[in-house]
């Protein structure tokens, strides 16, 4: 479907006089790219909606996006799998504020919170298979990484002094899915070939 979008977008521009010919591919694989990375926070908008959570999915995927473009992790291999996926993991992530609200769980998700903005201090940035990062980026995706964990991090405890609840378990939940998405890989860097 993606696909399908980009290269009707692609077309569209050509046929304005936007692109020429030999730019085609190039803003074809730049269109999908760009509906791509909205997918999460199109989706996000949607289950927040049909779950009556509109806001707290908006201030949860806002940190998550952001600091996961920086801090890596996790990827699958087919787009239509991971789509699913993070339909499904988003879903269960805005039951979880769900559940952190109703049972006023705030101090279990400072906790979740603080740990998770460790392990993407620790952790970052994680690059993929697909695009490895030059020492250059690096360097500079793991400080951006450091600096928005922190600043969602200082965000989310304004918001608890503050007991704006909502906001603020919505926003811990944001930095705990980056850091959640970069678990898997340190069994991937660690597991040994055999022989």
């Amino acid at each position: 479907m993606l696909h399908s979008l980009s290269k009707s977008v692609t077309k569209w521009l050509l046929k304005v006089g936007a692109i020429s010919h030999n730019d085609v591919a190039l803003y074809e694989y730049a269109v999908y790219t760009f509906f791509f990375s909205m997918l999460p926070l199109t989706v996000s908008i949607c289950l927040g909606a049909l779950l009556h959570m509109f806001f707290e999915a908006l201030l949860m995927i806002l940190p998550f996006v952001l600091i996961r473009k920086f801090s890596g992790g996790f990827h699958l291999k087919s787009s239509r799998v991971c789509f699913f996926v993070s339909s499904l993991f988003l879903a269960l992530s805005i039951e979880f504020i769900k559940l952190i609200l109703m049972h006023k769980s705030f101090l279990f998700c400072s906790i979740l919170a603080v740990m998770s903005t460790f392990i993407i201090i620790i952790l970052s940035p994680i690059d993929s298979d697909e695009r490895k990062l030059s020492l250059a980026e690096q360097r500079l995706f793991k400080k951006v990484s450091i600096l928005l964990s922190l600043f969602f991090l200082g965000i989310y405890f304004i918001l608890l002094m503050l007991k704006i609840w909502n906001c603020a378990a919505s926003v811990g939940v944001g930095i705990v899915i980056p850091a959640l998405l970069q678990i898997p890989c340190l069994f991937r860097r660690n597991k040994k070939p055999s022989s």
